[in-house]
């Protein structure tokens, strides 16, 4: 585990930071604390490799009472750091969060 001292930095692409801060706040609480835990070493609670996304990256996912929502995180292959390109709800109906359309940002 790193030190808290020792933080890796996050990198926040495009929109994905204004579109954290709209999140309803538990869930941009818990993203928060996800986000955290991965500067720390550790692996998030909910998440899943994406490698059709790019190397190093995984989809956290993060559940509150208003719905569910995901968000793309890419570790860094220095191990540096780690980059937030994506945000975004679930939709409820097919389970799909639109992730095609601004892959080509990360």
């Amino acid at each position: 585990m790193v030190n808290k001292t020792e933080l890796k930095p996050a990198t926040f692409v495009g929109s994905s930071l204004r579109d954290l801060r709209e999140l309803p706040r538990s869930a941009r609480r818990e993203a928060g604390f996800q986000l955290d835990k991965i500067q720390q070493g550790e692996d998030p609670a909910d998440w899943k490799p994406m490698e059709t996304v790019g190397s190093g990256a995984c989809g956290i996912r993060v559940r509150d009472e208003s719905g569910a929502f995901r968000l793309i995180i890419c570790r860094e292959i220095s191990g540096s750091g780690l980059r937030a390109p994506r945000v975004s709800e679930k939709d409820a109906e097919n389970g799909k969060d639109g992730l095609s359309s601004r892959q080509g940002s990360i």
